[in-house]
């Protein structure tokens, strides 16, 4: 895993939620819907690797094992397999999540309820109050949460290590996902 510093274009400069799909049916970029976690954690969850601070993700570091794949349902045929892993960000940070153009026309992400595919996930700095207002009242939400949770997870074509960029505060990180796959260092997927 290496991390890379450059000057990156603001969160803002992104396109717009609602941006059309591309050949391979996932969006060129979305916006995750604050409102759309579905627990609120006091911490990331074990076996995550927090990256730049912002969001915690299963990267080949920190999984033993690779990300299990099942048959998505999806007729696009770069979309055929999925691996279902939740995303936990850090309350109010603002990042971005990209495909790298190597892979991006096999492997596409994605989270919320319902999650949706894309290559660039675009998170605005979720707060309490836009993350839990879909939970008011239930003991989903807590006042002392610092990390929310979405589900979702990886849509592809065939199974590998494949490498996200993680954008957040002029960083950028690569790490790498084993799903289906192992990336070195983890095992097949049990």
């Amino acid at each position: 895993m290496s991390t890379t510093t450059s000057n990156l274009p603001a969160s803002g400069s992104t396109p717009s939620v609602g941006s059309s799909t591309s050949d391979t049916g996932a969006a060129p970029s979305l916006e995750l819907p604050c409102s759309e976690s579905i627990a609120s954690l006091l911490h990331p969850s074990s076996g995550n690797t927090v990256v730049l601070g912002v969001v915690a993700l299963p990267t080949s570091d920190a999984m033993a094992f690779a990300l299990q794949t099942d048959l998505s349902g999806e007729r696009d045929p770069t979309a055929r397999l999925f691996a279902k892993s939740g995303l936990e960000i850090n309350a109010g940070a603002a990042f971005e999540i990209v495909v790298p153009d190597e892979v991006a026309n096999r492997f596409s992400i994605g989270w919320g309820s319902p999650a949706k595919r894309t290559r660039h996930l675009v998170v605005r700095g979720c707060h309490a109050e836009s993350s839990c207002a879909a939970h008011r009242g239930s003991a989903i939400c807590e006042s002392s949460s610092t990390w929310f949770a979405y589900p979702g997870g990886y849509w592809l074509q065939q199974v590998g290590c494949l490498p996200l960029l993680v954008r957040a505060g002029g960083q950028q990180q690569r790490i790498l996902i084993g799903v289906g796959a192992p990336c070195p260092g983890q095992k097949p997927a049990q």
